[in-house]
């Protein structure tokens, strides 16, 4: 099950997750997959990384 959980949310290319599966070595983009065509943007969750980390400290 994880296994599907981590294909889906991948940023890496579908085709060399599929083929590396299939136990065949593939390396870069294919060029046709949605993660190469529609690149997620990437958020920088720092600060709020940090807020939520110093509230926990303070709960104990």
């Amino acid at each position: 099950m994880w296994r599907v959980i981590n294909y889906a949310e991948s940023n890496d290319c579908r085709c060399t997750i599929q083929l590396n599966y299939l136990g065949d070595l593939f390396t870069g983009n294919c060029g046709n997959c949605d993660n190469f065509c529609h690149q997620i943007p990437v958020e920088d969750l720092t600060i709020e990384a940090i807020k939520f980390l110093s509230g926990v400290a303070r709960c104990k």
